[in-house]
């Protein structure tokens, strides 16, 4: 892996992916790229409007890939996710090449995975019923 390597590229599958949100936690709207990610699966978030990151053998999850999260970035990130979620390192394809690039996301941390159920969650939904209401 490079010097600028996953340090510096985001995988986002939720509230992320849509720019206001990713301005109102970081003050920048980001410029993505459609990305998948193999292996893991977007779930609902029990008692929740936002999704949690699971592995989960055979699923895919499409999302963006972000490049260029800085240091400050990076900190609101780890802060916004909270203790819901921790950080780790996937390998994501990118869709308009198929390059496989490491990339940073956000999983359900182990000791919060009681809180993720098996079910998917929607983008579509969250977007036509929730995004105004989360964005206030």
């Amino acid at each position: 892996m490079s010097a600028y390597g996953a340090a510096r590229r985001l995988f986002v599958y939720g509230t992320l992916m849509f720019s206001e949100v990713f301005a109102a936690v970081c003050g920048v709207r980001p410029a993505g790229q459609a990305a998948t990610v193999q292996g893991y699966a977007r779930r609902r978030v029990r008692d929740a409007i936002y999704p949690a990151l699971v592995e989960c053998a055979g699923a895919r999850t499409d999302g963006l890939l972000l490049d260029d999260i800085d240091a400050a970035q990076w900190r609101q990130l780890d802060a916004f996710e909270g203790a819901l979620y921790e950080r780790v390192t996937v390998q994501v394809e990118r869709d308009a090449d198929g390059l496989r690039v490491a990339a940073q996301t956000y999983v359900a941390a182990p000791q919060s995975r009681h809180h993720v159920l098996d079910e998917p969650w929607q983008l579509p939904a969250f977007d036509s019923r929730e995004l105004a209401g989360y964005l206030e």
